[in-house]
């Protein structure tokens, strides 16, 4: 026959145990928080709580005179949590709420400290979210941090244009940050504006931390208008060699993220030049239509034979008989060749950098640093220099100027050179591109 259960039995017992607590009758511990001294009995605080079945199954200070302290601890904090162990009940209030999370989370009263997480993600304000965030990342307690992330979600803008904002230690702060993904063009505006506002509170002591910061925001949501008005003149920015890269960077990153949001995809294409006397590179954007100055050659580069080519956010300068890049921070010479020849043509082809001047081309392999010569002759018949360079497909094109009319193809797999057909008439100056499987040559001035 199956035992009966008496289901208030528990209950009774609980509260009679409280009864005795609060007469302090057959109590054997003392607990002093404070000027607060609080009656207990030894076998409720092990049976409750694994910190005080160590305490008290060892041969302790605490469990030889029955009297434990806690002086970093406020007496009413220790008073909830010792209520909490005698009757399972807990009156939640706001008022030193990380001192009762810490409290329950040292004394491992695991439901307790589950009711307070509870209790705060219902109560998450403009005003505490800051506090609350602590506690969540202290605490490492999942369902606060999924709550926080829901509440920025919806309140994000009142929380940046709130005092609270300017309280975040720069850990929290960075984490809040990076809660804020994908969510689209108006967040990472607001993203933006919470970076300018937290650092700017506290100049001295946080902006070495900008960079970091700005490292967290996409620019490829924020507007071209936006960054040109409030991202590039901010000097935060322009201070920051590897802010302004990250700007430079942006148009490509949005090529390799095919996944950006339609409303955010104001992608800016446009063409590099390198104006020869006054030794600057230019970029034109074919969404603003207007040129913009990239950057000042330096002194080193002191040759007039010039050509440029951008790859991923790199510059590439053919200089005379030397390759050169650009990273966003500082130039690097990739390339010398001893020959006096001078390379006056440049292009990226696949995972090359071809310079090509009069019989002699030159592979540069982008990031293996490793360069291959090849020669573009036939017969030894090539006397002058170079007409134009396209590539197109896994080979580039090499044209001649003037009388020779000669044409060569140089396969970037086999990294062979082979003549094709002449020019049907000879050029001195011109341009030419590749497209759909055809090489089109543009000329204006012609040796019939």
């Amino acid at each position: 026959m199956a035992p009966k259960i008496c289901s208030f039995h528990p209950r009774f017992m609980l509260d009679s145990m409280n009864v005795l607590k609060n007469k302090e009758q057959v109590c054997d511990i003392t607990l002093v928080a404070g000027e607060d001294e609080i009656k207990v009995h030894k076998f409720v605080l092990i049976a409750a709580s694994e910190y005080f079945y160590a305490m008290f199954s060892s041969d302790t200070k605490e469990s030889k005179t029955g009297i434990v302290s806690f002086p970093d601890t406020p007496g009413d904090v220790v008073k909830q949590c010792i209520n909490f162990i005698y009757t399972g009940k807990v009156d939640f209030t706001l008022d030193h709420i990380t001192d009762f999370i810490k409290a329950s989370d040292f004394f491992c009263l695991h439901d307790l400290t589950h009711l307070y997480v509870e209790f705060l993600s219902e109560n998450v304000t403009v005003e505490n979210v800051a506090e609350m965030l602590s506690v969540a990342l202290v605490y490492q307690k999942e369902l606060l941090k999924t709550t926080i992330q829901i509440f920025f979600r919806e309140n994000l803008k009142a929380f940046v244009e709130s005092q609270e904002l300017q309280s975040l230690p720069k850990d929290n702060f960075l984490y809040l940050l990076s809660l804020v993904k994908n969510w689209g063009k108006k967040y990472e505006i607001l993203k933006w504006n919470a970076v300018a506002s937290w650092i700017k509170y506290d100049m001295d002591r946080r902006k070495g931390v900008f960079d970091d910061c700005f490292q967290s925001i996409d620019l490829t949501f924020l507007p071209q208008q936006f960054i040109r008005e409030n991202v590039v003149p901010e000097t935060l920015v322009t201070d920051s060699r590897k802010c302004l890269h990250k700007i430079v960077c942006r148009d490509y990153a949005l090529e390799k993220n095919p996944k950006v949001p339609p409303a955010c995809s104001e992608q800016v294409t446009g063409i590099i030049s390198c104006d020869k006397k006054s030794r600057t590179v230019y970029s034109y954007s074919l969404m603003e239509e207007q040129w913009s100055v990239v950057i000042k050659l330096p002194p080193v580069i002191k040759s007039d034979c010039l050509d440029v080519v951008e790859y991923t956010g790199m510059i590439y300068v053919t200089t005379g008989n030397s390759l050169f890049s650009y990273d966003g921070f500082e130039w690097k010479k990739l390339y010398e060749n001893d020959s006096k020849e001078e390379y006056n043509r440049c292009i990226k082809c696949g995972k090359y950098i071809a310079m090509v001047t009069k019989g002699q081309a030159v592979l540069y392999e982008i990031g293996g640093g490793k360069s291959t010569s090849i020669k573009i002759e036939r017969n030894g018949l090539w006397s002058s220099n170079t007409f134009a360079v396209r590539s197109l497909g896994e080979c580039i094109y090499v044209i001649e100027c003037f009388n020779n009319k000669l044409a060569f193809k140089i396969n970037l797999r086999t990294l062979q050179c082979t003549q094709i057909s002449s020019m049907p008439i000879s050029v001195t100056e011109g341009s030419a591109f590749g497209y759909n499987g055809i090489v089109y040559c543009m000329l204006s001035v012609t040796i019939l």
